[in-house]
């Protein structure tokens, strides 16, 4: 049997977890709304299912965003800090030992590479950080954070393009000149004066439409009748 990373071939090369992990937070919000009694035991299935595959995120986050966040105490806050601070860190360096141990442990429940799979484990701290640290959750309502959420989607597709292309351009024009560092540092500069721009064109004038062409609900996701009043 293939692993389940690779047991099927979707349609766009860079966009494979999220299309699949966007129909599965579909399925997620129909069995919410029709039958929610049964939304815990669909999540469990699919934690089974999927194990340590980065598709389970999607299932855990939205797991997650549901729940009631009680008011933080010292020693939750204390611990929030610490999990925030551990996931940044293990979204940045090399997978420590712990994190290798546990890579091992989960072998036979797909997980990706151990760099990539620190990176999930680090993604979950962070989110539970934040879920249970108000002034961080003040801190990213602000207008910057705001604003670069909302283009960090377009941001992700448009940035390999520009730096396939302009980044890898200049590079070649200043590398032979002035070496290899200063042209990296000259492609990351020209890559960023051009990609932060297209993102926010791109945004505002795909990634919007996009967004209110999926608030058509097909009638499958729609409100139970009465779900609203109850």
């Amino acid at each position: 049997m293939p692993d389940l990373l690779h047991a099927f071939d979707p349609p766009t090369w860079t966009l494979n977890v999220e299309l699949s992990g966007s129909v599965l937070c579909l399925g997620l919000s129909y069995v919410e709304r029709r039958r929610r009694a049964l939304l815990p035991y669909v999540i469990a299935a699919l934690a089974h299912w999927l194990g340590a595959s980065q598709w389970f995120l999607f299932a855990l986050g939205y797991a997650l965003a549901g729940l009631r966040r009680p008011s933080p105490g010292r020693l939750r806050q204390g611990l929030a800090i610490l999990a925030l601070a551990a996931g940044i860190l293990l979204c940045r360096l090399i997978p420590p030992a712990p994190i290798l141990l546990l890579h091992s442990l989960l072998r036979h429940q797909h997980p990706p590479d151990p760099f990539h799979f620190s990176n999930q484990v680090g993604a979950i701290l962070i989110f539970l950080g934040v879920l249970h640290l108000p002034r961080a959750q003040h801190l990213l309502e602000r207008r910057l954070p705001q604003f670069l959420g909302r283009i960090s989607f377009s941001l992700y597709l448009v940035h390999f393009p520009v730096m396939a292309t302009i980044g890898c351009g200049v590079f070649n024009l200043i590398a032979p000149r002035s070496g290899a560092v200063p042209g990296c540092l000259a492609a990351l500069i020209a890559g960023l004066a051009v990609t932060l721009p297209v993102a926010v064109l791109f945004e505002r004038h795909v990634d919007r439409l996009a967004v209110r062409l999926s608030r058509r609900s097909p009638p499958f996701l729609a409100p139970v009748p009465g779900e609203l009043s109850s």
